[in-house]
């Protein structure tokens, strides 16, 4: 559980390790929210509905963990596919990352990182980063 680009915002991420390498799942929000909203009808009457907003996603990645002194640096790659309501629609994000493992002998515990990347969405695409902090169990 933690929060950042490899939780898809505030999230849980579920993953298998094979020696060096870490395969990861995630779900996870980066918005919520609820109010109320005035839409106008075609025959010019204001109405008020309660509204709800969400952006979630749903997420891959697969880290590689150094040997011998750098046991506690992993770089991978990420994909994630997220729905934004807010915007009323869908993104997907590309990115790199980088963890510090507090623990040397593999990925359960602390980490904390950074992931850098490309974000596509409404037919445009622009450059992202996202700090991660999560522990893994």
């Amino acid at each position: 559980m933690g929060l950042g680009g490899l939780y898809n915002g505030i999230g849980i991420n579920l993953g298998i390790e094979r020696a060096q390498t870490f395969l990861i799942g995630s779900v996870g929000c980066s918005g919520l929210s609820s109010g109320y909203r005035s839409d106008r009808e075609s025959d010019g009457e204001k109405t008020e509905s309660r509204d709800f907003g969400s952006a979630c996603g749903v997420g891959l990645a697969a880290l590689q963990r150094g040997e011998g002194q750098l046991s506690r640096h992993a770089l991978g790659l990420s994909l994630s596919v997220n729905n934004d309501t807010f915007l009323d629609d869908a993104g997907l994000l590309l990115g790199l990352p980088y963890v510090y493992l507090f623990n040397d002998r593999g990925f359960q515990g602390w980490g904390l990182g950074l992931t850098s990347g490309l974000r596509f969405m409404n037919d445009e695409s622009d450059g992202f980063m996202m700090f991660n902090l999560g522990y893994q169990f």
